[in-house]
C-alpha cells in the first residue's frame, strides 16, 4: 500500500509543536467519543476521546489512530474502554486512506498531530500510534522515522512498510494483532521470527477473524501491555497492584492456552511474560512453565506444523510474485487463468481449506487463499483498468474468483469491467452471479459510473428491480 511517503511531510512537524500543549481555552466533553474539527483546516476532523478525569493540569498519554477508510469512530469505540481505564487521550483521524498517496493523506496526519498538541496536555514520552491494514504500516513507519518520539505502536492486520522492514533497530514497543484467516497472517508470523532474535519489545496476538480491527478485548490487552512497558521503561510510575493484576491476567491466559492444547501460543505467552515483567515482578512461575513445556513432544509437533505452514505460505507468496510479474509483462500474451491456478496450487489449497486434517490446517489454508484473492481483486486489476488493459484485469478477477469461490465481489467487479468494455451480455451474466452469491446493494449499483453504458439495457434494469426487491424481503 502506498503509505510510505506520508512520513516525509509528517516529520516537518517540529519540536515547537511539542511545546504547544494547551494554548487554547477549548472545552471538550469527557468520557465520550466526539467529533472535532481541526482549527487549521475545517475540512479535517477526528474522533476524540478524553478520559473522564482529564484535566490540562496533568500530562496524558495519547494514542493516534489511523483507520484506512477514513472512519475514526471505529478505533475510538474499540479503544475507549481501555483509554478510560488507563487514562489515554484518543485521537482518530477521519481523513486517512491507506490506498491514497495524495496530499490529503499527508495532511491528515500532520493536522491530527498539530491540532492535538495545540489543544491538549500530552505526555511527550508516551505518544503511541495504532492503525489497521495500511494504517498499521503507516504507524510503524512513523515510529521508525521519528525515533524516540513514538513510544509504542499497535499494528492491526498488517506488518511493516516494505521499505522499512522489521529489525533490531526499532526504537518503539510493538504490539501486533492479526486474524487467523487474514491474508497478512503469515507476514506477521515472519515479523515475529525476525523480532525474536532482537532486543525489541514485542508481542503478536492472533484472534479468530479475517482482515479487520481486533475485538475491543484485544485492544484493551494492547493498552495494558503498553502500560507494563511504560513502567518497565520508567515512563510511568510503578504501580505494584496493577503489575500484580496484569501479571496474574497474563499467567491465567497462558495457562488457559496450555490446558486447551494450544501449546505454541502458551509458550509464546510465557516468553512474553518473562520479557515484559522482568524487573517488575517475580517471573519464576512463568519460567517454570516454560521449562515444563520445553521437552513436550506435543509442543515440538506443533512447532514443526507451524514451520511447515510458514514454508508453504512463503512458497505460495513467491509464486504469487512470479505470477504478478508475468501478468504485468505486457510483452507477453495474457496468461491463462487455469494455468495460473494450477501453478499456484489453488485446487489443493481449497481442498485443504474445506477438509484439512485439523482445524488449524483449514484455517491456515484459508489465510493463504485470502492472500491470493486480495492480490487479484483490487490493486493489480485497478492498475490495468487505469491503462485500459481490460484482458489482464479480467484475468485478475478470474484468479480471485478461483481463490474465493462464490464471492460476490469478484463477480461484481467482472460485471463492471464487462460494462466498461461495452460487453452488455457478459456484464449482466456476471452481475446475476454476484446477486446469486449475495450482492444486494441496488443503490450502490445504480450510482456506480462503471455501469453508465448499461442504463438503457432492459436485462440490466430488470436485474436492478430484482436486487431492490430482494433487499426489501424480510430476513427469515
Amino acid at each position: 500500500m502506498k503509505v510510505i511517503g506520508y512520513v516525509l511531510l509528517f516529520l516537518v512537524i517540529s519540536v515547537v509543536a511539542f511545546a504547544q500543549q494547551t494554548s487554547t481555552n477549548d472545552s471538550f466533553p469527557r468520557g465520550q467519543v466526539i467529533e472535532v474539527t481541526a482549527k487549521s483546516d475545517p475540512k479535517q476532523s477526528y474522533a476524540l476521546y478524553l478520559p473522564s478525569q482529564y484535566t490540562p493540569d496533568k500530562k496524558w498519554p495519547i494514542l493516534y489512530c489511523l483507520d484506512p477508510s477514513e472512519n475514526g469512530k471505529e478505533p475510538a469505540d474499540l479503544f475507549r474502554e481501555s483509554a478510560e481505564k488507563y487514562g489515554y487521550i484518543l485521537a482518530c483521524t477521519n481523513n486517512f486512506r491507506s490506498d491514497d498517496s495524495s496530499a490529503p493523506g499527508i495532511q491528515a496526519i500532520n493536522t491530527l498531530w498539530k491540532d492535538t498538541h495545540d489543544r491538549f496536555s500530552i505526555q511527550e514520552e508516551r505518544i503511541y500510534a495504532t492503525g489497521f491494514s495500511g494504517g498499521a504500516r503507516m504507524s510503524c513507519d512513523i515510529g521508525m522515522q521519528k525515533k524516540g518520539v513514538v513510544a509504542g505502536v499497535i499494528g492491526c492486520g498488517a506488518g511493516f512498510p516494505p521499505d522499512h522492514p522489521p529489525s533490531g533497530d526499532i526504537s518503539f514497543a510493538y504490539f501486533a494483532t492479526i486474524g487467523n484467516t487474514d491474508f497478512n497472517y503469515f507476514e506477521l508470523r515472519n515479523v515475529a521470527n525476525v523480532l525474536e532474535g532482537t532486543t525489541v519489545p514485542y508481542k503478536i496476538e492472533v484472534f479468530d477473524g479475517t482482515h479487520q480491527w481486533p475485538p475491543a478485548s484485544l485492544c484493551t490487552e494492547a493498552i495494558e501491555w503498553m502500560e507494563v512497558r511504560a513502567m518497565k521503561d520508567g515512563k510511568k510510575e510503578k504501580d505494584a497492584a496493577l503489575i500484580d493484576a496484569l501479571y496474574a491476567k497474563s499467567m491465567e491466559k497462558a495457562k488457559s492456552q496450555e490446558s486447551s492444547g494450544h501449546l505454541l501460543a502458551a509458550r509464546d505467552e510465557y516468553r512474553s511474560i518473562q520479557r515484559d515483567f522482568e524487573g517488575l515482578h517475580d517471573t519464576a512461575s512463568a519460567t517454570q512453565k516454560l521449562n515444563e513445556l520445553k521437552d513436550s513432544p506435543a509442543l515440538a509437533k506443533e512447532v514443526e506444523w507451524q514451520k511447515q505452514w510458514d514454508q508453504k505460505a512463503q512458497e505460495v507468496t513467491m509464486k504469487l510474485r512470479s505470477v504478478t510479474k508475468s501478468i504485468r509483462d505486457t510483452s507477453r500474451p495474457v496468461p491463462n487463468a487455469e494455468t495460473v491456478s494450477a501453478f499456484l496450487g489453488l485446487d489443493d489449497l481449497k481442498k485443504e481449506a474445506a477438509s484439512g486434517a485439523t482445524p488449524e490446517d483449514r484455517t491456515a489454508a484459508k489465510s493463504v487463499l485470502h492472500e491470493i484473492y486480495v492480490n487479484n481483486i483490487f490493486y493489480l486489476p485497478r492498475d490495468f483498468i487505469q491503462v485500459g488493459d481490460y484482458q489482464r484485469a479480467l484475468l485478475c478477477y478470474n484468479i480471485a474468483g478461483m481463490a474465493k469461490e462464490n464471492d460476490p465481489n469478484a463477480w461484481y467487479n467482472k460485471a463492471a469491467l464487462y460494462a466498461q468494455m461495452g460487453d452488455k451480455k457478459n456484464a449482466v451474466d456476471a452481475l446475476k452471479k454476484a446477486v446469486d452469491f449475495g450482492f444486494t446493494n441496488a443503490k450502490y449499483l445504480e450510482e456506480d459510473a462503471d455501469f453508465n453504458s448499461m442504463h438503457d439495457d432492459k436485462d440490466y434494469q430488470k436485474l436492478i428491480d430484482t436486487i431492490r426487491k430482494n433487499g426489501e424481503k424480510p430476513k427469515s
